[in-house]
């Protein structure tokens, strides 16, 4: 456990399985180049690239809000394809909508953390070298149920993700906040379980 909601599970996958699947999405005419124009961002490519899928049911109907996208990525939300569609993201989809965390208490009584069936959104981003990244952000609180966790599947080499604590202060750079954060290495075939806690209260950068 960590951030006492969050979890980090190493070798979920077999190695095998993880390397075509990296390579079937970094490969999927579905990923959109940072330099792309849906991508960029006030006149500046985006760091990464980045492909979107939904679950079947809600692809047909455009209007549903998938996820509140940035005013700049509304657009976005046209590109967004159903996972049956994404090979392999309809494989991985069903490997986390069979996942199911539990707490135990007692050795006896037992919470459900984390469901994968309840999942519907899946972003597929690609960090092509060490100068792609992301800077630090909480994924969009409105559009995740509240006790809602994210998952998020490594694939690839292994990359650094950084937790820093959430502050209002408007005026902190990314290296400010780099100088306090705590690090987590994400290595290939790894599952990180993003807690609503820690969503809340932590930034996160990669």
């Amino acid at each position: 456990p960590m951030f006492a909601d969050s979890f980090f599970i190493t070798d979920v996958i077999e190695i095998g399985l993880g390397e075509r699947w990296f390579d079937q999405l970094v490969k999927s005419p579905h990923m959109i180049p940072g330099a792309d124009d849906l991508l960029r961002y006030r006149g500046n490519d985006l760091k990464r690239c980045k492909a979107f899928a939904c679950h079947p049911d809600l692809a047909a109907d455009k209007k549903f809000a998938l996820y509140q996208y940035p005013g700049w990525q509304h657009p976005l939300q046209n590109n967004t394809v159903p996972w049956t569609e994404f090979q392999p993201v309809d494989e991985i989809m069903a490997l986390l909508g069979s996942l199911k965390i539990w707490r135990v208490y007692d050795s006896e009584v037992k919470e459900l953390l984390f469901c994968g069936s309840v999942l519907n959104h899946t972003i597929v981003s690609h960090y092509r070298d060490g100068e792609d990244k992301i800077t630090f952000h909480r994924d969009k609180l409105a559009s995740i149920h509240p006790d809602g966790y994210i998952p998020i599947l490594s694939l690839g080499a292994p990359r650094v993700m950084h937790f820093c604590e959430h502050r209002n202060i408007s005026k902190e750079s990314p290296e400010q906040k780099m100088r306090r954060a705590t690090a987590l290495t994400l290595a290939p075939w790894s599952l990180f379980l993003l807690g609503p806690k820690t969503n809340r209260t932590y930034e996160h950068a990669i």
